[in-house]
């Protein structure tokens, strides 16, 4: 039977925290993926209860996996005539999307309609309220997108946004991740919170990360590209990504050191700008290079520095010299990706 469902990870370039108050966000899919197939290649016994025995590959998903997923593995499960293997080539809790992408692929494997819609359901059960864009990206293979939210009339429900592909573009860039100290939820709550209790300073950075964004999308344009002066996307984009990280450090809060230090050493060795990614607290980051053998030089002065905590490092380029390929991110350089895997019975 297979591979039943595919998500692929995601790294968000603009748009963290703003987006979950309405303001436009950008992101990439990733070539790092979770697959849910079935378990044709497991060795061993299942127990009644679900829980592989030593000799099957991998370790029982039933272990990890919130309640609120269980059904829909169960139905992914029935497909694959009773037992699935989940494989992953996504470091977990770092804000590459490994939540994002398993719910992708599990909706996938289930064969339910809507994925995207169904997806977002199940990643509350990781977020608690999350924006939608990560499960967007998850299951979007097109490059580079941007999300759009409506405005919320007082008791509405959060909808999805619109998802809009951008112009394929040259763009190379260098990510990775370090270990968090805290996780994307308790960091949005506690923006949350801030704004509550009437906090000006948050809603001001949450307007000019919002700024920010909407700026990047604009310099996806061939306009944008015209007025440009003959600077590369690399080079605008990281101008914007600066301003970006200034407000996400500096005033809410979200910077941690290991991830400093090395975008400190990516702007010294050439990047144009760099800045975090996703919640803040540690986890990814991205610097945008002006072009290939920019990114190289980042990537190798990065290779040097990083610590063995350094959970990820890739170099990844969307060229619109790709044949058949047009936009679409591809990892030239990597270190630190492992697979991992889990088995699940119904």
């Amino acid at each position: 039977m297979g591979v039943l469902g595919v998500g692929h990870g995601k790294l968000l370039l603009f748009g963290e925290h703003a987006a979950v108050y309405g303001h436009p966000a950008v992101g990439t899919s990733l070539p790092l993926v979770t697959e849910v197939a079935a378990a044709t290649d497991v060795a061993g016994d299942v127990a009644e209860d679900g829980r592989t025995s030593a000799r099957a590959k991998g370790v029982a998903l039933q272990t990890a996996l919130p309640a609120a997923l269980h059904e829909v593995a169960n139905l992914a499960a029935r497909r694959a005539e009773g037992l699935l293997v989940v494989r992953s080539s996504l470091p977990h809790g770092v804000g590459l999307g490994s939540s994002a992408a398993l719910c992708v692929a599990l909706a996938r494997a289930a064969g339910v309609s809507e994925v995207w819609a169904n997806a977002h359901r199940l990643e509350h059960a990781f977020h608690g309220s999350p924006s939608g864009a990560d499960t967007g990206l998850a299951a979007h293979t097109g490059g580079v997108a941007a999300f759009q939210w409506r405005p919320l009339a007082v008791g509405d429900d959060r909808p999805l946004p619109t998802l809009m592909p951008l112009a394929p573009a040259d763009l190379h860039l260098v990510f990775g991740a370090v270990p968090r100290a805290a996780s994307t939820a308790a960091n949005v709550r506690r923006i949350a919170e801030a704004r509550a209790a009437g906090d000006a300073t948050v809603d001001a950075a949450l307007e000019e990360l919002g700024r920010v964004s909407a700026a990047a999308v604009d310099a996806f344009t061939p306009e944008a590209s015209a007025a440009g002066g003959g600077g590369s996307l690399g080079r605008r984009l990281g101008e914007l990504a600066t301003d970006a990280h200034r407000v996400l450090t500096n005033v809410l809060g979200l910077g941690n050191d290991a991830q400093s230090r090395l975008l400190e050493a990516g702007r010294e060795a050439g990047a144009a700008g760099g800045k975090l990614s996703g919640g803040g607290g540690g986890g990814a980051f991205v610097l945008f290079c002006d072009g290939e053998a920019s990114a190289e030089r980042v990537f190798e002065a990065l290779r040097q520095v990083a610590s063995p905590t350094t959970t990820l490092l890739g170099q990844l380029a969307l060229s619109t010299d790709d044949d058949g390929a047009r936009g679409l991110p591809r990892i030239l350089r990597e270190v630190g990706v492992a697979t991992s895997s889990a088995t699940w019975r119904a």
